[in-house]
């Protein structure tokens, strides 16, 4: 009920806010046949992660954590279709022999979702023309992966920098192109008034496309990294 196929999301924070540990329980719970959001039963989707800042150890044990409150809380048997490449150096997508890598990848697994990010490690600028031709190009290579394997895209993207969480302008670092390409571009916005546990309002950066019902207030989670406390209208 978040995406169909061939759509692609951006969800933009700052450094810090939780945005890869919602990337990873959207894939390890949507690859175990449960709804990231709402926590409920559905048919599994499988995904593939591709990580490209974090250490292999630090997400493999986060992950392992989400997965074993998966099977206390719903089959102590369940074996989530997600799949994870970790590659903290990067990949360049201008370059083909790292296009090859990644669709290795995406061959081997066959992911119905593909999450991805940050977006900036994804390419290096070749500095020998202007940063919207840049990000034309790995925009039209991303849109050529999500039609030619029929995957829908997680993008996870950095805010500009600012003085400060509250002070930073919540829209996607670099090009103006990834303001307009997604369907759909959220942003974490974290909420200095709440008490307890961390809390972010969820904002759009850019209208949608179509009208889908995702939350627009998340709070750290006990068993899984974010809870719901409030969703969209309908």
């Amino acid at each position: 009920g978040l995406l169909e196929r061939g759509e692609r999301v951006m969800i933009v924070a700052a450094e810090g806010v939780g945005k890869t540990m919602l990337a990873r329980q959207v894939a390890i719970l949507s690859g175990a046949g449960v709804h990231p959001f709402t926590m409920q039963v559905m048919r599994p989707v499988r995904t593939l992660f591709v990580d490209l800042e974090n250490p292999e150890r630090i997400i493999r044990r986060t992950s392992r954590k989400i997965i074993g409150n998966v099977r206390h809380v719903y089959d102590r048997n369940a074996n989530p279709e997600a799949h994870l490449w970790v590659k903290p150096d990067g990949i360049n997508v201008l370059k083909p022999a790292d296009r090859a890598l990644l669709e290795d990848r995406i061959e081997t697994t066959r992911p119905e979702l593909l999450v991805l990010g940050p977006l900036y490690k994804a390419f290096i600028d070749p500095g020998n023309r202007t940063a919207e031709a840049t990000a034309i190009e790995v925009a039209m290579y991303l849109d050529e992966l999500r039609t030619r394997f029929g995957v829908a895209l997680w993008l996870e993207h950095h805010a500009p920098l600012g003085n400060s969480l509250a002070g930073r302008d919540l829209r996607p670092m670099g090009s103006a192109v990834w303001m307009r390409w997604p369907e759909f571009g959220y942003a974490l916005a974290p909420d200095p008034t709440a008490v307890g546990n961390p809390t972010y309002e969820v904002k759009q950066w850019r209208g949608p496309r179509d009208a889908r019902h995702w939350p627009t207030i998340l709070k750290r989670g006990e068993r899984f990294p974010f809870d719901v406390v409030e969703w969209s209208r309908p």
